[in-house]
């Protein structure tokens, strides 16, 4: 059985499932997603419920248990297909063939809750699911394969599929199954069916049979009862699926070796089975986590796939690795038990609030070489922190850049300060971060929002970062009228929302070079770090974070 992808493979694959809707796919980074392998993997010891096996792809998961499976599919509506083997054996699904790959899972603060190193395996089998038949799952390509073994002396008649209450097949006059759920409808492709003879492999005609209770199973007409034979349909599910995939990546980065790593949103777990895959007991199931899957350099092959969040609403927005293959990865989260580690003190976060995060992950994802949250809000105040932007350089220093209006967010004496953040008002942040994790400075750059009054409107806040060698960094954003500028630049008045490129000096000390643009930008600004020049020089975003929320909230009371 083939489970065909709509877009491009998106794992997501080991990160419980991509389900809800977040937004549009980002194109460069499905390309690169394509070449992740299926891998499955053993469900949660913590469940007390009857999943096995899990496996996950773009737009759907798979949870195998005694005698039947679940497909959980995410297309303009979320919906569930149940397959069960009619009078099968109680044969439990494992796990075959140990893949090199592995899975962490660092959810919530308390590390004994944490499920790292979990293997991967490349199929999952059902042994004698009926007598002298197996079933097979692996990956091949982009596709979720399920083959039914019959060995000589087995008899097909014997496997019988049985749908859930809420799904109906039909036949059509070319061998197609339909299969129509309450959000939409499967097409289950006439399967082929063949045998391995010494003269190589031939084909063998037949194909589905209706009963008449809806149940399904197989006809073949001619075939070698001496010799096993091999019935393989293929479920298809990419018409289902909308083009607003629920699972996509924010960022891709590679370290000198030439590892790459996607991370995105992922969600916690499969609807059916509450508990069975998040690692902590207070995170929510399908509440949305962050994924980071490092890539071999051909990406071909994945070395491991961490999940990280908690119990609450967690999204990345940037990231980077560094040399020693350790991966960054920063954004906002509302949970309350967000993994940290030699971490800021900040305020709580709370509904309609976020915290800002950044965490450097060991290099085989498995634990955080540290951890810290960002802001806060204060007692009895509103306030939010998002990470939007970051850069790491050669000696693994990590940048990030953002807006918050907490006033808890950390700033350090001697750093620029624009006027310190507020409930009322939104700064834009630049921090420093040295490799255990310790603040080197953290700056305030100015209020991207617009002066009361006057006319603006759109998206503001920071979506770029770029260093140069000498440790100068360069923001890169949208702007309003508050956002400050230095004399002799481009454009002084900004009378809306413009670009901005800030360059600040080494040390984050000064404010070298604010602006704001709209015309095409003369030639010796390409001279600045590739990152910034080039999102400043096409007048419009190089990225928008998809569910960005502002950060600037009503007044508190």
């Amino acid at each position: 059985m083939g489970l065909s992808r709509a877009v491009t493979a998106s794992f997501c694959l080991l990160c419980f499932s991509c389900f809800s809707a977040f937004g549009q796919g980002h194109r460069p980074a499905r390309v690169a997603e394509a070449g992740i392998p299926i891998v499955f993997e053993p469900a949660s010891n913590q469940t007390s419920g009857p999943v096995m096996m899990t496996g996950r792809l773009h737009g759907a998961t798979v949870a195998w248990e005694p005698g039947k499976f679940q497909v959980e599919l995410q297309g303009s509506r979320p919906d569930q297909l149940e397959i069960g083997f009619v009078g099968a054996s109680a044969t439990l699904p494992h796990g075959n063939s140990l893949a090199s790959s592995q899975s962490n899972y660092l959810l919530g603060n308390d590390p004994s809750h944490w499920r790292i190193h979990v293997p991967n395996y490349r199929q999952v089998v059902y042994s004698k699911l009926y007598p002298g038949i197996d079933a097979v799952f692996y990956g091949n390509g982009q596709l979720l394969e399920h083959d039914f073994v019959i060995s000589p002396g087995g008899d097909y008649r014997q496997i019988r599929l049985h749908l859930s209450a809420d799904a109906h097949a039909s036949l059509d006059s070319h061998g197609e199954l339909t299969i129509a759920l309450p959000a939409g409808k499967l097409q289950m492709h006439k399967p082929i069916i063949y045998q391995d003879m010494p003269g190589g492999r031939q084909q063998r005609s037949g194909g589905f049979r209706l009963l008449a209770g809806g149940d399904i199973t197989f006809t073949v007409r001619s075939y070698d009862p001496r010799r096993t034979l091999v019935i393989d349909p293929v479920l298809s599910f990419s018409t289902y699926l909308t083009t607003q995939a629920s699972d996509f990546v924010e960022f891709i980065a590679t370290d000198s070796s030439g590892n790459n790593y996607l991370s995105g949103i992922a969600s916690l777990g499969f609807t059916q089975t509450p508990g069975a895959f998040p690692g902590c007991g207070t995170c929510g199931v399908d509440t949305p986590a962050a994924y980071v899957s490092k890539l071999s350099p051909d990406g071909k092959t994945l070395i491991y796939s961490t999940l990280i969040g908690g119990n609450g609403y967690t999204q990345p927005y940037a990231g980077g690795a560094d040399a020693n293959g350790n991966a960054f990865i920063a954004g906002r989260t509302q949970a309350t038990d967000f993994p940290v580690k030699n971490g800021q003190t900040p305020g709580s976060a709370s509904a309609g609030n976020s915290l800002g995060f950044l965490l450097s992950l060991s290099a085989d994802g498995s634990s955080l070489n540290y951890g810290t949250l960002l802001g806060g809000s204060p007692s009895g105040q509103n306030a939010s922190t998002t990470v939007t932007a970051m850069a790491v350089d050669a000696a693994g220093n990590a940048y990030i850049s953002g807006d918050t209006s907490s006033s808890l967010y950390p700033y350090t004496v001697g750093a620029l300060n624009n006027g310190p953040p507020t409930a009322q008002a939104s700064q834009v942040f630049l921090s420093k971060f040295d490799p255990m994790g310790n603040v080197t400075y953290s700056a305030f750059l100015g209020d991207p929002d617009f002066q009361p009054n006057i006319g603006g409107e759109g998206a503001t806040g920071v979506y770029a970062l770029a260093l140069d060698s000498s440790g100068n960094a360069y923001v890169a954003g949208t702007a309003g009228t508050l956002w400050p500028t230095t004399s002799s630049v481009y454009l002084q008045q900004n009378p809306g929302t413009q670009p901005f490129l800030a360059k600040v000096a080494a040390g984050g000390g000064s404010l070298s070079t604010p602006l704001c643009c709209q015309r095409p930008i003369s030639p010796e600004w390409w001279r600045w770090p590739m990152g910034a020049h080039s999102w400043l020089a096409t007048g419009r975003r190089r990225r928008t974070p998809r569910l960005r929320m502002r950060t600037r909230l009503a007044p508190a009371p």
